[in-house]
């Protein structure tokens, strides 16, 4: 008799629970024993209980897209819609199985995209919102596996950063509203506006930096004033379906762009003011606009960004931002901020020289939300545990939740990770310990190190062997 404990043959227990055709009681009351492939396994109630509900969300999760969207099964080539018939529809019902026809989706995305991009959507959705099944290992490898296809592509789209940028993502964590002289001070950047439009969250931070990357695939960097496109359109309806809105809902899709507007008005009625170091020069910026003008209409969004605005855009350097990012609720403001100082950190090329592209100290992440300081739970004598332990590794869980990362652990310096004893012990050796661990994290949608320090390698290499040959050219200029 195989007995399955929790942890890493969790993921082992559900598959093989799935397909075993007897499930009988022990001779203990509170544990089950069941047969696959000639072995006798044996799991506790407990498991069995989560068992029973995780395959039931998959299977209804599948099959409902499958129902959905069975029409749409006459558009495809005969040869592929009978692989969707074998495959899926007369049995192959669960994400155990699901997730091992890879190659099959992929092909699936190329023929019918919106075939592909619904099954994915009702089956993730569904699991995802289980917030107690999505708290074992299992699902944690579901999303895992998953992820490549929750947002289209497997490579995350540039986009242009700075520091007016991160400032409306910070806004709401550590912005510091100054009702009587219309302000709000984010990190050195100023942002001017009426009262009402000071209070500024995710949902702003996403569409602008959803009008951002479609600017930075229009715009190439410094380019030249007459040639920048500040003026075009975006797609509502793709745009909620990023923030993981069921576009279907008439009822969903009148509130989101009820929210939509709100957002465009708070930043369209902004200017801000700051300084900040652009290619190692200090430039201040002041009066700028956010975005000059919008108009919001049925599915399509204008945008028109100011010169000025768009001139600052093209001088900064470029992030990948994830479409992952979008799924996050406007009310998970922390979760949204570490994620994107995660995002930030990853792409800069100096990380990844140095190999610490995928860690980030707890302090440095902690600077991006709105969780007290260590000063005031000392003044207010409260618990830093359940005000900022328990909610900061909540708001990683969501992170991990919504696609952008994999999986993330503590680590000590040099990137080993706790046992799971330190692990445990964490809260008994105190904050400054805590804010001391890095947490190291694997982002989704990202190259992986080596292909990334391969290609700055290479870059570098490139540039370096330019610097040669104009250095010759003038040396036999010189001679000449």
């Amino acid at each position: 008799m195989i007995k399955i404990n929790y942890g890493d043959k969790e993921t082992l227990l559900f598959s093989l629970y799935d397909k075993a055709e007897a499930l009988n009681r022990s001779t203990s009351s509170d544990m089950f024993s069941f047969d696959f492939l000639g072995e006798k396994y044996e799991i506790t109630q407990e498991q069995k209980q989560i068992a029973d509900q995780i395959i039931a969300i998959e299977k209804e999760a599948v099959a409902n897209a499958i129902k959905y969207y069975s029409t749409r099964l006459d558009e495809l080539a005969d040869d592929l819609k009978g692989d969707i018939e074998l495959r899926i529809i007369l049995g192959q019902h669960t994400l155990t199985d699901f997730a091992e026809l890879t190659p099959f989706l992929d092909l699936l995305a190329e023929k019918s995209p919106e075939l592909h991009k619904q099954i994915i959507h009702f089956t993730v959705e569904t699991f995802r919102n289980k917030d107690k099944l999505m708290k074992t290992p299992y699902a944690q490898l579901v999303m895992k596996k998953f992820s490549k296809y929750l947002n289209g592509s497997k490579t995350a789209p540039f986009t242009h950063n700075g520091d007016a940028i991160e400032a409306l993502a910070l806004a709401r964590g550590k912005g510091k509203i100054k009702p009587h002289a219309q302000l709000l001070e984010v990190n050195g950047v100023n942002i001017f506006a009426p009262e009402s439009a000071l209070k500024i969250g995710p949902g702003a931070v996403k569409i602008f930096r959803y009008a951002v990357t479609e600017f930075t695939k229009r715009n190439h960097c410094n380019a030249d004033d007459g040639r920048l496109k500040l003026c075009y359109v975006l797609d509502v309806k793709d745009f909620a379906e990023a923030n993981g809105i069921d576009t279907e809902n008439a009822d969903d899709m009148k509130n989101f762009r009820r929210k939509l507007a709100d957002s465009l008005k708070k930043l369209s009625a902004a200017t801000i003011t700051w300084s900040e170091k652009i290619k190692g020069q200090s430039k201040t910026f002041a009066g700028l606009n956010y975005i000059g003008s919008y108009n919001l209409k049925g599915n399509e969004l204008m945008i028109e960004f100011t010169l000025s605005m768009a001139q600052y855009l093209t001088s900064l350097p470029l992030i990948k931002y994830p479409r992952s990012l979008y799924a996050l609720d406007d009310r998970d403001y922390n979760a949204y901020a570490i994620g994107e100082a995660m995002c930030i950190h990853y792409s800069q090329g100096n990380n990844v020289v140095r190999g610490t592209e995928d860690k980030l100290r707890v302090e440095t992440l902690l600077q991006s939300t709105s969780y007290p300081s260590y000063e005031e739970i000392k003044t207010h004598e409260m618990s830093w545990v359940q005000k900022v332990k328990e909610p900061f590794e909540s708001a990683l869980d969501k992170l991990t939740q919504c696609g952008l990362i994999a999986d993330w652990v503590y680590c000590h310096e040099g990137g080993i990770e706790l046992t799971d004893k330190e692990a445990a012990a964490i809260a008994e050796r105190g904050y400054a310990y805590f804010a001391s661990l890095l947490v190291k994290f694997t982002l989704n949608d990202f190259e992986s190190h080596e292909e990334r320090a391969t290609a700055i390698q290479e870059k570098k290499a490139k540039q370096l062997e330019k610097a040669k040959r104009k250095k010759k050219r003038k040396k036999d200029n010189s001679e000449e």
